[in-house]
């Protein structure tokens, strides 16, 4: 599955899923323009780094132009892993925190996708997209709806998306992960504040396997996504989970965060 001096944005690459992507592209031969909130550690062959925001389209049609004054006008890809989300229950949420998932989560990947969509249309020789989500986009969760539903339209928009690009042999899919193990331990407060310790246990209500994820395994899901030997897949909705335990997860997180 090498990806053979293709070009790729990867946004959210400072850590976690989005840096052990642009860990397993890099040994696979690709060009890669890193972005994030703070400015990626350029330590790959044929990288640059972006200082990102998410909120800005001025940063978000920078990025693009940085791809381009870099690596020549054709970008082959992009994968969105940035997302953000602060805890709070629906009756405390108002327009400000609503805004603020979707300009982070949602508006500002639109924005990016469009972009180099048009970029791909213009040089005629298709591409990828590949968004990731968490299980937030399957359901409802706790405390986080602004968040679950920057999720779901962000899923929503990959299936989009693959029906107007196609003709373009653009394609787009989404992949949905479970918490890793930077995530739980980044985002504890989802869970109550307990400690990794207290998460791990709970696990199973986020993925089949019934432990926390390894980004490098997700890494590798993405290459092969992005790759042409998945290039019958388009418009999918790709789920790193088990979808009964998903739709009753609440439930059993509930029940384990009280053990």
């Amino acid at each position: 599955m090498k990806l053979d001096g293709k070009i790729f944005i990867i946004t959210g690459a400072i850590e976690g899923i989005g840096l052990s992507i642009a860990k397993l592209f890099s040994e696979n031969n690709a060009k890669l323009v890193l972005a994030d909130i703070e400015k990626p550690d350029p330590q790959f062959k044929n990288c640059v780094s972006v200082k990102y925001d998410p909120l800005s389209l001025v940063d978000v049609k920078e990025l693009v132009a940085t791809s381009v004054n870099n690596f020549g006008a054709r970008i082959d890809g992009v994968v969105n892993t940035i997302s953000t989300c602060v805890v709070r229950k629906v009756s405390k949420s108002d327009l400000e925190l609503w805004n603020y998932h979707m300009d982070f989560n949602f508006k500002s990947v639109f924005f990016l996708n469009q972009a180099v969509a048009n970029q791909m249309i213009k040089n005629g020789n298709g591409g990828v997209f590949l968004n990731l989500v968490t299980t937030a986009a399957l359901s409802g969760t706790n405390t986080v709806a602004a968040y679950s539903a920057s999720q779901a339209a962000l899923m929503n928009l990959s299936n989009t998306m693959a029906l107007e690009l196609r003709q373009y042999n653009i394609r787009s899919n989404c992949l949905v992960v479970p918490y890793i193990e930077s995530g739980a331990i980044k985002y504890g407060e989802l869970f109550g504040g307990k400690t990794l310790e207290r998460i791990r246990p709970m696990a199973y209500t986020f993925s089949p396997m019934m432990d926390l994820v390894d980004p490098d395994q997700i890494a590798k899901i993405a290459l092969f996504l992005v790759s042409s030997d998945s290039h019958i897949i388009n418009g999918q909705t790709i789920g790193i989970v088990d979808d009964e335990l998903t739709n009753i997860r609440n439930i059993l997180t509930r029940k384990r965060l009280k053990s």
